[in-house]
């Protein structure tokens, strides 16, 4: 890799490790497109869904992320697949005593996107809020897509099928208003 790469890469490395945003609105004001930043497929949509920060503070630095992406894009890079340690795998092998350093997460990595990801990797809440946000914003899952999101919701064992029921037609009804759809 060329050292040009190398430090945009790092942007959306200290993004998803440290939910960081500060360089890619640099970058940006520089003339930069951190739109068209690739991290083993991951993008700035992606890696602000999946950075290590909590709760609320997610939802913020995913609405501030996502202010960097033109309504157009935004589907586009939400829905787009990357190679990642699904968080189910990262604590089998926890448990099983083996550190998951980025050699080892690369070595188990799969190919994903967000609609097999956002619920596996966050409460419930916490997903059908950022979904809303991402319907607001233009992302039109298909009827499979959006049976797969349910899916994983429901196939934590954690929420009840009405927990996840009420939760998605929320966030159905928030992505309806925003878009101003009836």
């Amino acid at each position: 890799m060329d050292s040009t790469m190398a430090k945009p890469r790092g942007l959306l490395r200290v993004l998803l490790e440290g939910g960081r945003s500060e360089g890619l609105f640099a970058l940006a004001r520089l003339g930069g497109d951190p739109t068209s930043l690739d991290l083993d497929g991951l993008n700035l949509v992606t890696a602000s869904v999946l950075s290590h920060v909590a709760g609320p503070k997610k939802l913020a630095l995913v609405k501030r992320v996502g202010d960097l992406v033109p309504d157009s894009l935004y589907a586009e890079l939400f829905a787009r697949p990357f190679q990642a340690l699904h968080p189910q795998k990262a604590r089998e092998l926890e448990a099983q005593g083996v550190f998951v350093s980025e050699e080892v997460a690369r070595a188990h990595a799969q190919e994903w996107d967000l609609y097999d990801l956002l619920f596996t990797a966050l409460p419930l809440d916490l997903g059908t809020d950022i979904l809303s946000y991402a319907l607001s914003r233009g992302l039109a899952p298909s009827p499979a897509d959006f049976s797969r999101l349910k899916s994983c919701a429901a196939g934590h064992g954690i929420y009840s099928p009405q927990e996840v029921d009420a939760s998605f037609g929320q966030a159905l009804d928030w992505g309806r208003r925003e878009l101003r759809v009836e």
